[in-house]
């Protein structure tokens, strides 16, 4: 109504019963009064613009004077206009009396979201989007959209390890990384777990992993064999294999650094013996092979380790040592 002072008269005598004066803005505004009428007159009085009165529509609710005054003739639902998928928010129905007082109400819950769950005033939606819930009370029902925002979920898991042999008793750490539906990192409160299988008994070795930080973990080889690593979260999971070998069956030098020594049993640097000189560079005087941290790898020939750099990595093949591009026999 764009006028700033009209008052509502009810017929036969025409009565004033309500008016509304300052008004301001042009829009919907509600009158309660109370009234036995069979025709409602809106009057302008004063103009709210230079345009005179405007009315685009009039509705007038009300009940029959045989109703009865403490019934339950309307239903209302309160509840957020917006809720986060799979988290719950409070929803509750209050009934309305024909004067308009608000009375307690027993309600049946339902919803568009065939997922959802209803539990002590709670509303829980299981898919993001406009979601309607519905209030009904005999015949009485009411009905609300909330707008549900989607829920971050992995959509996929890898797993790092530090390494797929090890021997008995050593630890390694694993890494689980999570991605989400957008491609970004996973950010939510969920945590990986991990669990670790010893294929060749059968049995989980709980006692084996150690959780970390970070989707990180520590793996214990604490028995001979092969494991499988599992790692989940929500629904996705990801595996990969762990070969625990004893100290007697492992490859030492297999990833690791390693040494050789720089003399031969008489002193002399190795970087010091010319070629063809006889009697100090023979090839039976052995020359120790020490991995970093001092576990003896292997036995070489003095010729085999000859002007060979400090330093080196083992190759993935058992006693071969990779030095400046070069492999060396170590037996």
């Amino acid at each position: 109504m764009e006028a700033k002072t009209y008052p509502l008269t009810a017929d036969t005598e025409w009565e004033t019963v309500t008016a509304v004066r300052g008004n301001t803005r042009a829009g919907m505004a509600m009158s309660a009064f109370s009234a036995e009428a069979s025709a409602i007159r809106v009057k302008g009085i004063r103009r709210g613009t230079g345009w005179g009165y405007s009315i685009y529509e009039l509705e007038v609710y009300g009940f029959p004077l045989s109703a009865d005054r403490n019934a339950t003739v309307g239903l209302q639902i309160q509840a957020s206009d917006m809720a986060d998928e799979g988290e719950s928010v409070a929803v509750a129905a209050t009934g309305y009396t024909p004067a308009g007082d608000a009375v307690p109400v027993v309600v049946a819950w339902s919803s568009s979201d065939a997922g959802a769950a209803f539990s002590n005033g709670l509303f829980t939606p299981s898919v993001y989007g406009n979601v309607t819930v519905t209030a009904t009370s005999g015949t009485l029902s009411a009905t609300k959209t909330i707008l549900v925002e989607e829920s971050e979920k992995v959509r996929s898991l890898s797993m790092d390890l530090e390494k797929s042999e090890m021997i008995q008793g050593d630890r390694i750490v694993v890494e689980v990384n999570a991605l989400n539906q957008y491609g970004g990192v996973y950010s939510g409160e969920a945590e990986p777990e991990l669990e670790a299988l010893h294929e060749t008994s059968g049995e989980k070795h709980a006692d084996a992993v150690e959780a970390l930080d970070g989707g990180r973990f520590a793996f214990t080889g604490i028995e001979n064999g092969q494991y499988t690593l599992t790692a989940s979260l929500a629904d996705k999971s990801v595996t990969a294999p762990v070969t625990v070998m004893a100290l007697t069956e492992a490859n030492l030098a297999l990833g690791r650094p390693a040494t050789a020594s720089s003399t031969n049993s008489e002193g002399v640097s190795a970087s010091k013996i010319p070629d063809g000189v006889d009697g100090i560079r023979p090839d039976t005087d052995p020359s120790v092979v020490y991995g970093l941290d001092g576990v003896l790898i292997g036995r070489g020939t003095w010729d085999e380790v000859r002007g060979l750099t400090e330093r080196g990595t083992w190759d993935v093949e058992r006693g071969k040592l990779m030095i400046d591009g070069r492999i060396y026999i170590v037996r």
